[in-house]
């Protein structure tokens, strides 16, 4: 039972009305002892600093400005940003620290006379018999209630002396501390956004090489783009208020990144939103390809081909009309049409930005790219053909004669006039305007060989004459290219040339090959 004498009543509650509504205290009440005694040379006092940072009129009226000052000042004895301002942070939660412990108290009390009158287990002195016992603890109840609903940090105060060990006297409202707080965040702020523009003005993102076929190279860039154009963001009490979900666990002062501003402007938001937005999604689906087929397969790229042509087919059979007086789009294939049809040369796209950049970097941007790759095949078959076109009959016998070496054949159970047969059907290989023959093929290719390896005279000897000369090593080097899947047959004529050449070297003044 909580006992309120009649010499205890009236104070009590005058006391719990001070406590409540007690005056703040302006900053001319805060004194600053010296305490650069307490610190060595080498070290930080961030109480000092914060406290002169606002007991100071000029500072305080220029307090980001201050802030950011001390923190240059704190690099040149080497203390990192983050390092400078997270220690600024901790005398702001000391302040804060105190004034939670004193609405933690009032709290108890408020619910411990709550409780006591609830229950009727509460006496009350005799000054007034105008009430009943009932109407008294109804008051205390209403009272309780009212003040613990009412309960604000903003009614509170810092007592600066318990908290710094007497170094500081005075009071600091609440207010202040938050204000405080807000300057050394925005300073922060403001350094890491001057240190992200001079990092992104100096590095470029590495182009991106969309000949590679390994599905995580994408991704990786991917990772690289978003890096280049987010933002980094101190976490400040308004922001962790308004984003509870999103910054849960995290601290005020901790730093996050986040997505770039979208311009005002329609056209220069389109342009972000094509450069980041569009480009990590277009990134992804390559990747995503790459997944899929491991290579770009010719096979696979014609079937995404015919996807996004039937996807573009249905697209174009919606009414422009209804479209562009719809506020919202829920289909891609609406979007698509806004997207091709300029329609955020004047709206700005950001509201669409998530579901329009998966469509622009599918059916637009990937769709560039696969057909830029199937111009490639057929420019390489193209080139291909051309370059056997050129080739003469002894070229071609080159070619089989190394590939033979290199294996190719090994397999093959035909005869040996077979496998001319079908050397020059699937080469297409000419003479006369028209297919030669294996017969002709055969001749041409016992020549190339001897020519090549030598010919054994009738001493048994190998030997090079004047019907017989070394092949010009530029012969075989013509043909390299169209061997070069077969790494053994790449080193049998790698070796010939060399042989070639040294042999044609010591045979110079022979009457032969001059």
């Amino acid at each position: 039972m909580i006992i309120l004498n009649k010499h205890a009543y009236k104070p009590i509650f005058d006391w719990f009305f001070l406590l409540k509504f007690i005056p703040h205290h302006g900053i001319k009440d805060i004194l600053i002892m010296n305490t650069s005694n307490l610190t060595p040379n080498n070290e930080i006092n961030y109480l000092d600093i914060v406290m002169k940072g606002y007991s100071n009129q000029n500072n305080r009226e220029h307090l980001v400005k201050y802030f950011i000052r001390e923190c240059k000042n704190a690099k040149l004895k080497y203390y990192e940003s983050d390092e400078f301002f997270s220690g600024c942070l901790k005398i702001i939660e000391a302040f804060e620290n105190d004034i939670n412990i004193k609405i933690h108290k009032r709290k108890v009390e408020l619910h411990f006379m709550l409780s006591a009158a609830k229950n009727k287990n509460i006496e009350y002195g005799n000054e007034d018999n105008s009430k009943t016992y009932e109407q008294r603890c109804n008051d205390t109840i209403s009272y309780c209630e009212t003040e613990l609903k009412e309960l604000s940090k903003n009614d509170y105060y810092v007592h600066l002396p318990s908290i710094t060990n007497n170094l500081v006297f005075g009071n600091m409202p609440y207010g202040v501390v938050l204000f405080i707080e807000d300057a050394i965040i925005t300073a922060y702020q403001k350094i890491l956004t001057e240190k992200n523009e001079v990092e992104n003005s100096t590095s470029q993102i590495a182009e991106i090489d969309f000949n590679q076929t390994s599905p995580d190279y994408f991704l990786e860039k991917a990772s690289e783009l978003d890096s280049a154009y987010r933002q980094p963001l101190v976490l400040n009490r308004d922001f962790i208020t308004r984003n509870e979900n999103l910054t849960k666990g995290n601290k005020i002062g901790e730093v996050g990144t986040i997505l770039p501003d979208w311009p005002e402007n329609p056209i220069e938001a389109f342009e972000l939103f094509k450069k980041f937005y569009a480009k990590i999604q277009y990134l992804h689906e390559v990747s995503h390809f790459l997944h899929l087929f491991k290579k770009w397969n010719e096979d696979a790229i014609g079937q995404e081909q015919e996807k996004i042509k039937k996807f573009i087919v249905e697209a174009k059979k919606i009414d422009l009309t209804s479209l562009f007086m719809k506020h919202t789009v829920f289909d891609d294939k609406e979007f698509y049409l806004r997207l091709i049809h300029n329609f955020y040369d004047s709206h700005n796209i950001k509201n669409d930005s998530l579901s329009a950049s998966n469509v622009y970097g599918k059916y637009i941007l990937f769709k560039e790219l696969l057909e830029k790759k199937i111009s490639s095949k057929q420019k390489e078959i193209t080139n291909k053909q051309e370059g056997k076109r050129i080739l003469k009959v002894a070229d071609w016998c080159i070619i089989f004669h190394y590939l033979e070496k290199g294996d190719e054949f090994e397999d093959s159970k035909k005869s040996k006039i077979d496998l001319y047969d079908e050397f020059i059907s699937e080469n297409q290989i000419m003479g006369n305007n028209q297919l030669t023959t294996a017969k002709y093929f055969k001749r041409k290719y016992h020549i190339i060989c001897n020519r090549i390896n030598g010919k054994e005279d009738d001493m048994k000897e190998v030997v090079f004459s004047d019907s017989n000369p070394p092949l010009p090593p530029e012969r075989i080097k013509k043909i390299l290219p169209f061997i070069k899947k077969n790494k053994k047959a790449i080193e049998f004529a790698e070796d010939d040339i060399n042989y070639l050449h040294n042999t044609i070297e010591d045979h110079k003044g022979k009457g032969y090959y001059e």
